[in-house]
């Protein structure tokens, strides 16, 4: 991302959801956005250097997690948020196994998407609350006890000595324990964390 402009590519089958998209993402400041109606990434410029990318998952098919290895590969550096009429609880599982940052629902209002655009700029992760409430049971549900305990005490705001102390606990093991949670919950750091598992 250069400092003067950020550079968003939407792709969706419907021209009119890119051009709202496009007119959306323009209301930011320094932000550019390319559009296209299908996911032939090879159309796409070789030196193409995006910062977000805006996929509608229901363009990709069955193949969505190999179109977006293949747009990591292409573009390391890209984020990519999905952008979904889908609001039903095989799309949370669909989307706690995909290698995205966030997804936000077409159904909700037009500010959610923008809110999400802005909160991957600054590097953060952003799930549409329709989303967090169908995904959060599901990654809680796979922490074990001790994940479980490590995690309230993070969510309150303790060190890793903090807990390493009230569960009698070395501090490596929270440490485990710590990087377990993040894993599951597929977030970077606390900050992540708590926008994920927080309404």
């Amino acid at each position: 991302m250069t400092e003067n402009n950020y550079r968003i590519l939407a792709i969706d089958d419907h021209p009119i959801v890119l051009q709202g998209i496009q007119a959306l993402a323009t209301e930011l400041h320094n932000v550019s956005c390319t559009t296209k109606t299908d996911i032939r990434l090879e159309d796409l410029p070789e030196d193409s250097a995006f910062d977000l990318c805006i996929l509608d998952l229901g363009l990709c098919g069955k193949q969505s997690g190999d179109f977006i290895a293949r747009l990591r590969t292409r573009m390391p550096s890209c984020r990519i948020l999905v952008y979904t009429m889908h609001e039903e609880p095989w799309i949370a599982d669909e989307l706690v196994g995909l290698d995205v940052e966030g997804a936000v629902s077409k159904n909700s209002p037009l500010d959610e998407l923008q809110q999400a655009i802005r909160h991957l700029r600054c590097g953060l992760s952003y799930y549409d609350p329709v989303f967090t409430r169908l995904m959060r049971p599901k990654a809680l549900n796979r922490l074990t006890l001790k994940e479980a305990q490590v995690l309230k005490h993070i969510m309150n705001g303790l060190s890793n000595a903090q807990i390493a102390q009230a569960m009698s606990l070395s501090i490596n093991t929270v440490k485990t324990h710590r990087r377990r949670i993040m894993k599951k919950f597929e977030v970077y750091n606390v900050t992540q964390l708590v926008g994920k598992i927080s309404l």
